[in-house]
């Protein structure tokens, strides 16, 4: 039986113990957030999730949380499940990855015009490109519009 989004926080931790023994439900008021922490055999706690809205905000504790523990849980999916999630997940961080890789190339590689040109010159091999010395213009001759 789960509670509603809306449900009162009582009813909670019953149910997070259910899900299992070891699990708790804290406010952390460094974060001022709550915690689902599990309580491993020396008996620290190991934080496991933040509960928090989409967007980082405050919320309480509900059914959202315990689907998403439910979905931790190794013991009642199928390995062929697990190990789909898994691979889904890795192809969307490579996209990611490769994305970030061209926009950090293109962000490293962005130059304004007197770089772009020295970088030409050295590569066509035309002239030696940006020389030490001061450049004077010739001026123009004749009439100048």
């Amino acid at each position: 039986m789960l509670i509603s989004p809306t449900g009162t926080m009582a009813s909670f931790p019953r149910q997070l113990h259910s899900l299992d023994r070891h699990l708790g439900c804290v406010f952390n008021p460094d974060i001022k957030r709550f915690i689902i922490t599990w309580q491993r055999q020396d008996r620290s706690f190991l934080t496991l999730m933040r509960v928090e809205n989409e967007d980082g905000t405050f919320r309480h504790p509900d059914t959202r949380d315990l689907c998403t523990l439910k979905r931790w849980d190794m013991e009642e999916r199928r390995i062929r499940d697990v190990m789909r999630e898994i691979a889904e997940y890795m192809v969307k961080v490579r996209e990611k990855d490769r994305k970030d890789a061209k926009d950090m190339i293109r962000n490293a590689t962005k130059d304004n015009k007197i770089q772009l040109t020295n970088a030409f010159t050295k590569l066509a091999n035309v002239s030696k490109g940006n020389s030490a010395f001061r450049r004077i213009r010739e001026k123009a001759r004749g009439q100048v519009y």
